[in-house]
């Protein structure tokens, strides 16, 4: 596992070169807020310019999941970056906030036809383990508070940070699981784990040693969907391809628009009042209008953010749908 240490500490070296370990969200009901410590020799030297430049990546790469803005979209249509700042400035003496304006900050996303990721997000979990030899018999839990795997868990949870996810190592301690359930895909007991831990994803992360090479698979477990190989050949990919993953089911154009739907199996007011708490749930649900009922058939429209495609992928999300026709039959205990 030696060479598994060398390309850790080879990324986080790369992280203090680009900056990038000294950037995080503090919390996602401050979305468009991004503190950066500046404790660094190489930030010390940055002028507020670059530092809001800095910024500005890191709120578009939270409230996109892409790290290809760059290649898409014309940044000099934002400058000058201080247009887009509500306030700035150092609120301790190696921490520097800038605080964007959300409203100028969303309009450039819809204007480039960028979907935007907002402030809900998705709880996900990572269990790893460590296996050796070609019959993989010796499989281990990696557990990040080890001296030996801290720079792993530093650099996987900066990466998350980065990005505005959730995620936290899931040990196997009071849990019925072993190494091998990992390894094998043991589902029964994968979906067991996320139930106990009010988990919607489980990433997993199997790093296979094998003849003085390692090798790295990633994999992501959705409750409602099965198990999703993660395309990452490298030990530093995986977080920011389960990233672009989420981002991909997540994210949605910026703009509202009016759908009406009808539902099936409302009989009673209690149905209704579940049915209409539901989508209010749904951060995608601006507003709710009743328009008529015809047996156990409600129609309603909904405001919608991004329109009828994204009303259809959430709910395939969400699962408390089941569709017939024109008709979505309502499950009250999906």
């Amino acid at each position: 596992m030696k060479k598994v240490t060398n390309i850790i500490k080879w990324h986080s070296f790369l992280f203090f070169m680009f900056f990038l370990n000294y950037i995080y969200a503090e919390t996602l009901t401050d979305l468009f807020e991004v503190t950066i410590s500046t404790d660094s020799e190489a930030y010390s030297s940055l002028d507020e310019n670059a530092l809001i430049e800095i910024a500005l990546d890191t709120l578009l790469l939270r409230i996109t999941g892409r790290d290809d803005l760059r290649l898409v979209i014309d940044y000099d249509s934002l400058r000058p970056y201080q247009n887009l700042v509500l306030q700035r400035g150092y609120i301790e003496d190696e921490r520097y906030l800038v605080s964007f304006i959300e409203e100028s900050i969303r309009t450039f996303l819809r204007v480039n036809n960028i979907n935007f990721w907002g402030e809900e997000r998705p709880q996900i979990g990572l269990i790893a383990v460590s296996s050796e030899g070609q019959t993989l018999q010796k499989t281990n839990f990696i557990d990040p508070s080890v001296e030996y795997f801290k720079d792993l868990n530093s650099m996987i949870r900066t990466d998350a940070y980065q990005r505005g996810m959730l995620i936290n190592f899931i040990l196997p301690d009071n849990l019925s699981i072993t190494a091998n359930d990992i390894l094998f895909f043991n589902f029964n007991t994968l979906n067991d784990i996320m139930e106990s831990q009010n988990l919607d994803y489980l990433a997993l992360l199997n790093i296979q040693s094998l003849y003085f090479e390692d090798r790295f698979f990633w994999y992501l477990l959705d409750k409602n969907s099965g198990i999703r190989k993660i395309e990452a050949s490298a030990l530093s990919d995986g977080i920011p391809a389960i990233a672009s993953y989420l981002a991909s089911i997540y994210a949605f154009p910026d703009y509202i628009e009016s759908i009406d739907i009808k539902v099936a199996g409302i009989r009673s007011m209690e149905d209704y009042n579940l049915l209409k708490q539901r989508l209010l749930d749904l951060s995608i649900i601006e507003n709710i209008q009743f328009r008529s009922l015809i047996n156990d058939n409600v129609n309603l429209r909904l405001d919608v953010t991004g329109g009828a495609d994204a009303f259809s992928k959430i709910i395939s999300i969400e699962n408390f749908f089941v569709s017939s026709g024109d008709t979505l039959i309502f499950q009250n205990n999906p």
